[in-house]
């Protein structure tokens, strides 16, 4: 007997609907399910790891951006900026030290030299 000739004699009773049953697995099914929940576990890993590095690449990004805006702050509030440069100390036959910046040759400060500065190297340097 065929499906068709088992569903001839019949009446239908509703619409259809969805149900939920249950179905023995195979043992390569089963074999299946179990390599998927791995790859599904790695992948919830990945993501947890991933979201690690964004959220420290973001924390960066953030902490970079309040140093910046707190410089920009200071420099307005006090009208200056500060700066790394290369600078050279020279003595004056008048006994000053002058500080000149490397690559601009301007003098960015002025002061007594110290004793030690003013003492003399006798013979190339001392002993």
């Amino acid at each position: 007997m065929s499906q068709a000739d088992l569903f001839q004699n019949l009446r239908k009773l509703g619409d259809p609907r969805t149900e939920t049953i249950s179905v023995v697995l195979t043992e390569h099914e089963i074999a299946e399910q179990k390599a998927r929940s791995c790859e599904l576990r790695n992948a919830q890993d990945a993501l947890k790891r991933e979201r690690a590095d964004a959220m420290a690449a973001f924390k960066a990004r953030a902490a970079a951006l309040s140093s910046a805006e707190e410089l920009c702050r200071q420099r307005a509030s006090t009208g200056r900026s500060d700066l790394a440069v290369v600078v050279q100390d020279f003595i004056t036959p008048g006994n000053e030290v002058l500080t000149v910046r490397i690559d601009t040759s301007d003098v960015v400060n002025r002061r007594t030299a110290t004793a030690d500065e003013l003492q003399e190297e006798i013979f190339g340097g001392s002993a």
